[in-house]
C-alpha cells in the first residue's frame, strides 16, 4: 500500500496517525508488520474515543484542522467567528485531549 496522505496530531510526547492507503504498489515498499499494523489501528481507535470525549465545539475544531486540514482563518468562518478565537479553541481543544489521552478517561 503506498501513503498518499498523512496527518500527525501530537500532543506532548504522544504521536497518533492517521494515513489514507491506495492500492498502488509501485513505487513504496511496504515494510509493515503485522504487529506495527494492529498497533496503528489501536492508536487510531484510542484517538477517534478520545476526541469523541470532547466538548463542542472542541471536537469539530479538532476534526476540522487535524483531520480535514482547513486552515483556522476557514474554521473561524464556519463558526461565525474569528480566525484567533479558533486558534484559541482548538489550543483548548488538544488540551483537553492531552488530558484525555494521558489519563484513558475514554474508557469511562
Amino acid at each position: 500500500m503506498r501513503i498518499i496522505f498523512k496527518t500527525v496530531v501530537q500532543i506532548s510526547t504522544i504521536s497518533y496517525e492517521k494515513s489514507i492507503f491506495t492500492e498502488d504498489k509501485s513505487d513504496i515498499a511496504d515494510y509493515s508488520t503485522p504487529e506495527s499494523v494492529n498497533l496503528e489501528k489501536e492508536t487510531n481507535i484510542e484517538l477517534i474515543k478520545a476526541i469523541h470525549k470532547l466538548k463542542e465545539p472542541y471536537k469539530e475544531i479538532i476534526t476540522l484542522r487535524t483531520f480535514s486540514e482547513l486552515s483556522f482563518k476557514e474554521i473561524g468562518e464556519i463558526f461565525e467567528q474569528s480566525e484567533g478565537w479558533a486558534r484559541t479553541t482548538f489550543y483548548r481543544g488538544k488540551l483537553q485531549l492531552k488530558d484525555i489521552l494521558t489519563r484513558g478517561r475514554w474508557e469511562d
